[in-house]
């Protein structure tokens, strides 16, 4: 199918569908992207719940904007794709962005051949879909030490070398290995939540169990020492997930399951659990929610908090806001049985550290180094002891932030997952402040409050509860004397962290936060009495799922889970993606979903990336951008539903604004095709490629990554050669051998060296040797005019050492007669800046010889601040510049060899 790509690389107008007033959500950063990023035509947010965005109109559907649309980028649910995507046909639109994930990469096929089928018929150009699908990746404890490692890498190829059949339960895929082991990666919302190995095990619990048969026949047994909820007839209810509430963790074991029946459990378990520690106990049901926080990975591999240095979302701020981000909540019957505070896990006199009152300073220096333990490696069960789980909201945050349970024997958090000061984390563990908050109603209206004597103590808590994707402010009480829970704290001022919308504070409900009716009740068993089942709002719930419920006087033996290795976490929602659309900097069309800050965008050059993987395409253009190297277009294509890489080829063949195209992939979807293309455009412009997937596991594990059909490695590698694609080994040599390709081509292979110190040129001289390559014979010529110019102890030869007095005009009368020669192909220079005689002119000297464009030049050069930063020049005049002799020697002999045996000249 030929595309028209105008529509898509160089749009007049764009649709942003699903454009988002919240700035940490990805359909505000693509419109931000297009609105603050210079893009000269007509930006449309389509949102039906929105009237402006980011001064924008918005529209509800792509069908009531009145003008035309080029291009769709949309952002929706991945439910909502395919009828969005027909507006867009019906409308006329020709190109689409697709930033959902969701199809063949999960399972969904059927969804996928929609696409084509709806793209097909209207002759639209669609990249992806599957833009937004994380690639996540698995911390994993190594020899003693925690090490990131790519999803690929670690799960997926566990689940595809075993010949089993993988099933698609619910979005679940399990792969059942042999005796009682099974692998689960679980798909939510686009984003794979997978854990490594998990084994079934026999665990014998007390006599105090529950046994809890369901309508439709399952039967579950739960022991009594996990959350529950006590109904007004004193019958114990446990794991609410089974109520039907889905935000709550499940908290069931299986008797006498069958297969049909662990699936379903697991399904719900392991769709909830994206950390585990040591052994993951179905009563726990432990969870990392980062998917509202802002955090990155940074270049080390470590996870870092968002950087404040740039501007934060309104309710992330670190001043004091007094701006309502919501309407009062409204009182209703529902919302009032909430009203009270909430529960403190315990007593309150014996587990209640109150920091944010403590003025004694040893008191405050020792709960700091208790909290600094738990993030070093001098963890002792003596300083654990000392950190009270007691308050609700602290034990919650530490559970749900750091995936680690209450009761683990190893309570020490993985630092780069929240590196908060210690006092905050403190402040948090020890129950903040003299009580966890609470729901107060006031006329007809409630607000939700969290008392401190400490304004900056307040903000860290509005901050920490944005995390959990509950939104407030800071607002100051100004009492002078106050009274929580029987104790006066006069003449002090209190800060309140207010929220005042009804999601915000059902969320908190759903997530685990229980309220008092009674301030007298103390411990969490009672405290969570509902007044009655009758008047629940949970009742028809308990109705449609709870058959009834017996309770077990004997000790059983239930099947639980362990999952290998200790801190086994999954950071999922945090980082880069499979896809993530396209840029072009000459257009200012920019459709990637990276805030600029995070992301560097490349400036307008030649060369073009297209790449299979969001995360490598990422890598690269941030690269590109931080060293000044150009790009014509850079495009992130997916699963390639519609558009594949063979489409993007043949539009590059014909693009004058590109001379060199990069590529990532993993496989490709018409070999043949792929290659007679390739075939083709390397006689005029030179194809740089990186295949991943050469190995066993790797094949495997691309095919769950991009739904990609990797193939035999061996055949591949053999018809790229044929092809004339240059394949390369890494993204290093990716990006290195790219700009090497906007030198002129060489005629032949013979290399001349250009230096100021002997050693370096003999170096330089095994490594061009090494790649194949022959050092050239200066002409009789050339040698004669270099006598006569030179001083005496110049010898005059290949490697041409200019000697260490060397400056300039030596320098340049040297290069000159070396471009002359027509002995030479190709040029590596070797200057050592540090040089005494060596003045700042030979910089202009290398780049307006470069300019010339006679033969192809690199520049090795090796040293400090003073020689990077005369590097950065040349680099950025247009000469392929290195730091390491082997590497730009390798990039000229991949240049010269394309030259020599696929390079046809006009």
């Amino acid at each position: 199918m030929a595309f028209d790509f105008t529509p898509l690389f160089q749009p007049k107008s764009i649709a942003v569908i699903g454009a988002s007033r919240d700035p940490t959500k990805i359909g505000h950063v693509i419109l931000k992207n297009l609105v603050e990023g210079g893009f000269s035509g007509q930006v449309y947010p389509v949102n039906p719940t929105a009237d402006v965005i980011l001064y924008q109109h918005s529209f509800a559907s792509v069908k009531d904007i009145p003008s035309p649309v080029d291009c769709a980028i949309i952002v929706t649910p991945p439910q909502a794709v395919l009828s969005v995507l027909q507006e867009c046909a019906d409308k006329g639109v020709k190109a689409a962005v697709i930033i959902t994930s969701g199809f063949a990469e999960v399972g969904n096929v059927k969804g996928e051949e929609e696409i084509k089928r709806i793209a097909k018929e209207s002759s639209m150009a669609v990249i992806g879909p599957n833009c937004v699908s994380k690639d996540t990746y698995v911390l994993i404890q190594n020899d003693g030490k925690i090490s990131n490692r790519q999803i690929g890498d670690v799960v997926d190829s566990l689940l595809l070398q075993h010949s089993n059949e993988v099933v698609n339960i619910n979005g679940t895929f399990m792969l059942n290995l042999d005796g009682n082991e099974g692998v689960y990666t679980a798909s939510s919302d686009g984003s794979r939540i997978v854990f490594k190995r998990i084994t079934k095990v026999f665990k014998r619990v007390s006599s105090d169990n529950y046994r809890v048969r369901l309508n439709g026949g399952r039967t579950l047994v739960c022991s009594g020492d996990h959350p529950f909820i006590v109904t007004g007839n004193d019958v114990k209810v446990p794991c609410r997930a089974l109520t039907g509430d889905e935000s709550v963790p499940c908290a069931g074991f299986i008797e006498n399951s069958t297969h049909e029946t662990s699936v379903n459990l697991l399904q719900r378990l392991v769709s909830r659990v994206s950390a585990n520690n040591t052994q993951v106990n179905s009563a726990e049901g432990l969870k990392i929610s980062l998917a509202n926080a802002q955090f990155h990975l940074d270049s080390t591999g470590v996870f870092k908090p968002y950087n404040r240095m740039h501007k934060e979302p309104d309710y992330l701020s670190w001043k004091s806001s007094r701006t309502r981000l919501s309407p009062v909540v409204e009182i209703t019957d529902e919302l009032s049985k909430l009203c009270g505070f909430f529960v403190a896990d315990g007593n309150y006199s014996t587990d209640h550290l109150s920091i944010g009152y403590v003025d004694n300073s040893d008191e405050r220096s020792e709960m700091c180094r208790c909290i600094k333990a738990v993030f070093g490696n001098d963890l002792s069960t003596a300083s654990t002891d000392k950190i009270k789980f007691g308050r609700k909201i602290g034990r919650f945050v530490f559970e749900d932030v750091f995936g680690i349970p209450r009761y683990a024997e190893n309570k020490r958090a993985p630092e780069f997952i929240f590196s908060a000061k210690p006092e905050r984390i403190a402040a948090f563990l020890s129950g903040l402040f003299s009580g966890d908050g609470g729901i107060y109603q006031s006329d007809n209206r409630a607000y939700l409050y969290f008392y401190s004597v400490s304004e900056g103590l307040a903000h860290d808590v509005l901050y920490l509860l944005a995390m959990l994707g509950v939104r407030g402010y800071v607002s100051k009480a100004n009492r002078k004397i106050a009274t929580f829970n029987g104790k006066v704290y006069p003449a002090r001022d209190l800060y309140a962290v207010r929220i005042e919308n009804v999601g915000a504070i059902k969320r908190l409900h759903s997530l685990g936060f229980s309220f008092m009716f009674k301030k007298q009740q103390k411990k969490l068993e009672s405290a969570i009495m509902l007044p009655s089942v009758s008047n629940s709002v949970l009742k028809p719930v308990f109705d449609a799922h709870i058959k009834d419920i017996e309770r077990l006087d004997q000790e059983m033996e239930l099947y639980d889970f362990e999952v290998e290795g200790t801190h086994n976490f999954v950071a999922n929602g945090i980082i880069t993606s499979n896809c993530m659309g396209l840029i072009n900097p000459g257009m200012r069309v920019d459709s990637v979903f990276n805030p600029v800050y995070k992301l560097g965008r490349p400036k307008q050059g030649e060369i073009a990336f297209i790449s299979q993987s969001g995360a490598i395409g990422a890598a690269v253009m941030d690269l590109a951008a931080k060293m000044g190297v150009g790009m014509s277009l850079f495009v992130s294509y997916g699963n390639a539903a519609v558009v594949t890489e063979t489409d993007l080829l043949e539009h590059l063949r014909d693009d004058p604004k590109t001379k060199v195209i990069a590529m990532y992939i993993e496989g490709v979807r018409d070999g043949r095709r792929f290659l007679d293309v390739a075939r083709e455009i390397t006689k005029t412009k030179p194809i740089i490629l990186i295949k991943a997937g050469k190995t066993q596991a790797g094949t495997r594990a691309a095919a769950s990554h991009t739904a990609a059909l990797a193939g035999d490695y061996a055949v591949y590698s053999a018809a790229f050669r044929q092809a004339g694609i240059i394949e390369v080994e890494s993204l290093t040599d990716l990006f290195d051998f790219s700009k090497v390709f906007l030198q002129p081509f060489p005629t032949g292979d013979r290399v001349a060296i250009l230096t100021n110190g002997g050693g370096i040129g003999v170096l330089t001289s095994d490594w061009v040797a090494t790649h194949g390559l022959k050092m050239a014979q200066l002409s009789e010529v050339s040698k004669q005019e270099l006598r006569d110019s030179m001083p005496v102890h110049i010898n005059i030869a290949n490697p041409l050492d200019l000697a260490g007095d060397a400056d300039s005009k030596r320098f340049k009368f040297a290069l000159d007669r070396l471009l002359l020669d027509d002995n030479v192909d190709s040029i590596v220079l070797t200057p050592l800046f540090q040089t005494s005689n060596m003045d700042a002119g030979v910089v202009d000297v290398i780049v307006n010889a470069s300019q010339q464009m006679k033969k192809p030049i690199v520049l090795v050069t090796i040293g400090g601040d003073y020689t990077e930063n005369n590097r950065k020049i040349i680099e950025e005049g247009g000469v392929p510049t290195y730091t390491s002799i082997y590497v730009a020697t390798k990039a000229l002999a991949k240049l010269t060899w394309y030259a020599m045996n696929h390079y046809q000249r006009e």
